[in-house]
């Protein structure tokens, strides 16, 4: 019984003969420690800025920010958008880092996709902001042009602007009926 819902034998056993499923608990140790004992909402993890950068005393890169997607935002984003990112190691909530995929949290989890190409499903739960992530998350979904997507360079400078008609990110329906339930159980 986990809640209200209960789940028979034979339910337990088709899920663990049936199907890989990958936990992966504590994906910033460091960051988490940090907010435990220190500063309830920090984020980040606790990477230092590089000795002799002028703001050395700043700490830590937001994992989240680190990945290998659209990290390069003033690139991808319109310069309009309220996208949350920084490029400045002193900013207290978003920085992204100084390459992405810098951070050995962030290269922990690239290593688990990798190395387990058959992960299907990802959610993330993120106790930051009390959200449950899933894919896509920049920019509203649509479901009817697939050309509208993150990977296609003609939408550069235009994601990021709620509620527009220059650029809405594809998922397929399906996917995204499966996402947003996944997430919601």
């Amino acid at each position: 019984t986990i809640g209200s819902r209960t789940f028979t034998a034979a339910q337990i056993k088709s899920v663990v003969e049936k199907k890989d499923i990958y936990v992966f608990p504590q994906a910033n140790p460091d960051g988490r420690n940090y907010s435990m004992l220190t500063e309830p909402m920090w984020r980040k993890n606790r990477r230092p800025a590089p000795a002799g950068h002028a703001q050395s005393q700043c700490v830590g890169v937001d994992v989240n920010r680190n990945y290998d997607f659209l990290w390069d935002f003033p690139k991808y984003f319109d310069p309009k958008s309220p996208i949350a990112n920084s490029t400045d190691p002193c900013d207290h909530d978003v920085y992204i880092g100084p390459a992405a995929t810098s951070e050995p949290e962030t290269k922990n989890a690239v290593w688990m996709f990798d190395n387990f190409p058959h992960i299907r499903y990802f959610v993330d739960l993120h106790s930051y902001s009390e959200d449950i992530l899933y894919n896509w998350g920049d920019d509203v979904d649509q479901s009817a042009d697939p050309a509208m997507n993150f990977q296609n360079p003609a939408y550069d400078g235009k994601r990021g602007i709620a509620n527009d008609k220059a650029y809405r990110e594809y998922i397929a329906a399906e996917d995204k009926k499966i996402a947003v339930n996944l997430a919601n159980e």
